[in-house]
């Protein structure tokens, strides 16, 4: 400013716009200024001056002209391309880095594209986010983790860095191998013994091999009749498990003699229903009448007592589980495209009661 006298703030404008960046206060005849907000590209920057008691407002006839080159960055990968054993993680990571370009300091986030990953495989980054500090590169290591029944496959995997200004991508080309992985099945005890109409509980130990540690599903068959063999819930891998048979006992019912012998009571029910007939048929209820129908009722009620004589019976209705020796087997797989299964049998003695 002239004079150096001058005294107040100085706003800053830019590209014509009235709405001021920002002010400075004048020292000396100079008013100062920064800002980060500029956008890229060619900016033209005014000042104006509003006055004071000794010297009128003014605005500067000639802008500042700034320009900005945004600040960004590249991605790369060393090596382009990843080997894993279905049911490990990569032993050898791949070196994700962040290049910046004109100063570039923002936070980078890591992804990578889930469509493009085989099943049962992921990625991780470590660290999962860098922030370059405008000058020096930037790098995280991915390792892709898979599962034991990840099948055998080759992918391109899309890794993407992510900040509030710019995302890019770069490509690993990712080998997946059958797995060494397995596991085995035993049942603790050979053989276990249950009486008819009682439950049992078998355990079964599942052994890993060369680290297997992916979730599997139990079944459990009995051939068995009327007997049910009921395993973990959902999906474990937990051991040992335990399964529960349960048996069905024998049952019989007690029928009445009534329920026992229908046609006696209907034998002695038609001669009442012809006695009945017989008097209500006749004009005249005379005495001999009436007697011959209560000597008709004693008889029938009489035959249907002399039915109920013989006493109750008991009649098998449901055999339950026969006694005998019966092969159990247990299963259990990890399920998907390429599962890996096992199985172990005992034997279930079901005795008498």
């Amino acid at each position: 400013m002239t004079p150096s006298t001058a005294t107040g703030a100085v706003n800053f404008y830019n590209n014509g716009s009235t709405t001021a960046l920002g002010s400075g206060t004048l020292t000396s005849g100079v008013a100062t200024f920064a800002t980060a907000t500029l956008p890229g590209g060619a900016n033209s920057v005014t000042a104006s001056y509003a006055g004071d008691s000794s010297n009128a407002a003014s605005t500067s006839t000639t802008p500042a002209v700034v320009n900005v080159t945004a600040s960004d960055f590249t991605i790369g990968v060393n090596p382009g391309t990843a080997t894993v054993v279905a049911g490990h993680t990569t032993t050898t990571p791949v070196t994700v880095t962040i290049a910046p370009l004109n100063g570039f300091n923002q936070t980078v986030t890591f992804t990578c594209t889930n469509a493009s990953l085989p099943t049962g495989t992921s990625c991780n980054f470590t660290p999962a986010t860098v922030t370059p500090d405008g000058v020096h590169n930037s790098t995280t290591l991915l390792t892709f983790t898979t599962s034991a029944n990840t099948p055998a496959a080759t992918a391109n995997i899309t890794v993407t860095g992510t900040s509030s200004a710019a995302t890019h991508t770069a490509t690993v080309a990712l080998t997946v191998t059958a797995t060494d992985q397995s596991f085995t099945l035993a049942a603790t005890a050979a053989s276990y013994q249950v009486l008819a109409g009682q439950s049992v509980v078998a355990t079964v130990n599942l052994t890993p091999v060369n680290g297997f540690n992916t979730p599997v599903t139990y079944t459990c068959t009995t051939p068995a009749a009327q007997s049910t063999c009921v395993g973990p819930a959902g999906a474990t891998a937990t051991s040992p498990v335990t399964f529960t048979i349960r048996t069905t006992g024998p049952t019989t019912e007690l029928r009445r003699p009534f329920d026992r012998s229908p046609r006696i009571f209907y034998a002695a029910l038609i001669p009442g229903l012809f006695g009945i007939m017989f008097i209500a048929g006749s004009r005249k209820r005379s005495l001999r009448g009436m007697r011959m129908l209560g000597l008709i009722m004693m008889l029938g009620f009489s035959t249907m007592w002399l039915g109920s004589c013989g006493g109750s019976t008991k009649a098998q209705n449901n055999p339950g589980t026969l006694p005998g020796s019966y092969t159990i087997t247990v299963n259990a797989t990890t399920g998907g495209t390429s599962p890996i299964t096992g199985s172990t049998t005992f034997t279930l003695q079901v005795q008498q009661q």
